[in-house]
């Protein structure tokens, strides 16, 4: 609910709307936990993930009409109704597997493009985009100017190249020329949009006080997993690559945990620092956090290495250690979440 704390006007209506989509929301989730990992993909598990879905769909309605009737509407708005219409798009795709399934196309190309659509349009979309979105609606909420004619740019170059770069997911099926064309134009898009940010934090960065060095670094971490993000993404144009990337499963799930782990969750773990400990580190936060950012490299190199081929002895149990890792570090910070005893909220 952070878009909804930054950009949605609050109002007792509005607040018990919004709070019954989160109930919802858990409601849904929490059955997939529950039943999936003893079910698989069941009909209990599909209802609950279906009704996920809808309820995404009565958010993405509330959401954006409570931010249609702003008398400007800025640039982290339209960053942040994007994410939402991203997060609607991508759910094309969970709904198209079961008609695949139906017509007995389980598990051919157009199946497992599907799952790339979804994936895509989530992370690089509803993310990234909300992440976006939150930056911006910071800096319009400190007073601090930016260039918005170069931030409009990057909105725009942003999201037609997320449109067209699902292409890039598609490469390793050899599709026609035409898509590796448009694959090109999204790689070539999204670098000008990501150098046009780079000018604009330039511009801005002497104007935003850190709360302490940590705090900093941290910030600095994130913004380089995102242009790693981007590089990668990026090589994903050259066809050969994205063949050997589909064939090799751990290098993709290893980009989905750079996007999660390496930028989403760094980023909340900022925003909690800034909101509910006035942007201090106490000694859970330092210790769960330095856990879970070692937990987050070992992890991804274990991925890449296992991606190569890499068979060295129990593997897999290392991957288990650094997910535990990761677990325990998120552990640790929630604690010090109900532990802090400044909820006073940061703007």
């Amino acid at each position: 609910m952070l878009l909804v704390n930054a950009f949605v006007e609050s109002s007792p209506k509005r607040s018990i709307s919004y709070r019954r989509i989160f109930y919802a929301f858990q409601f849904s989730i929490f059955g997939m936990i529950i039943f999936f990992p003893f079910q698989g993909y069941s009909i209990t598990t599909i209802a609950f993930s279906s009704f996920y879905i809808l309820v995404s769909y009565a958010f993405a309605f509330r959401f954006l009409k409570d931010t249609s009737n702003h008398r400007k509407i800025s640039i982290a708005v339209r960053f942040a109704r994007y994410s939402v219409i991203f997060f609607v798009i991508s759910s094309i795709g969970p709904w198209s597997l079961g008609p695949l399934n139906a017509i007995g196309m389980g598990g051919s190309d157009l199946y497992f493009n599907m799952i790339y659509f979804y994936l895509h349009f989530l992370y690089n979309g509803w993310f990234l985009f909300a992440i976006l979105a939150l930056c911006f609606a910071y800096l319009e909420k400190r007073g601090i100017r930016y260039s918005e004619k170069r931030a409009n740019r990057v909105l725009i170059l942003f999201t037609i190249s997320t449109l067209v770069a699902f292409s890039l997911s598609t490469l390793w099926v050899e599709p026609p020329f035409v898509v590796y064309i448009c694959g090109i134009v999204a790689m070539l898009l999204q670098l000008i949009a990501f150098i046009d940010l780079i000018q604009l934090i330039r511009n801005v960065s002497n104007k935003i006080a850190f709360r302490s060095k940590l705090f900093k670094w941290i910030t600095y971490g994130v913004f380089i997993a995102f242009a790693l993000k981007i590089m990668l993404q990026s090589l994903s144009a050259i066809p050969s690559i994205a063949y050997e990337i589909a064939l090799r499963r751990e290098w993709v799930l290893a980009y989905l945990h750079l996007i999660f782990l390496g930028i989403v969750t760094p980023f909340l773990l900022l925003l909690f620092i800034r909101d509910y400990l006035a942007g201090q580190f106490n000694i859970l936060i330092k210790w769960g956090g330095g856990i879970f950012i070692i937990a987050f490299f070992f992890n991804e190199i274990l991925m890449f290495v296992k991606g190569l081929g890499g068979s060295f002895i129990h593997i897999n149990r290392f991957l288990l250690i650094a997910a535990v890792g990761l677990f325990i570090g998120i552990l640790l910070v929630n604690i010090s979440f109900f532990r802090s005893d400044n909820k006073n909220h940061q703007p």
